[in-house]
């Protein structure tokens, strides 16, 4: 069964870790600039939503979203 998991001090590790095949490298940026939009949106005032997904206990991807101040 899929489920989200927010990332955290545990997760983060193995997040970093995924990887996505070459040809989708122009759609969608690394996970490692991801975590930092969604730290500095964070602790800008912003909203983001950071979550691992996972098929069981299998951790089989990485999805963000931000929503960013206006002003």
């Amino acid at each position: 069964m899929l489920r989200l998991e927010k990332i955290n001090g545990k997760n983060v590790w193995d997040i970093l870790k995924l990887s996505f095949n070459e040809d989708q490298r122009e759609f969608v940026a690394s996970n490692e600039v991801s975590i930092i939009e969604a730290y500095t949106t964070i602790t800008n005032n912003g909203y983001a939503f950071p979550f691992g997904i996972y098929d069981d206990d299998t951790l089989v991807g990485f999805e963000t979203t931000v929503i960013k101040n206006r002003g």
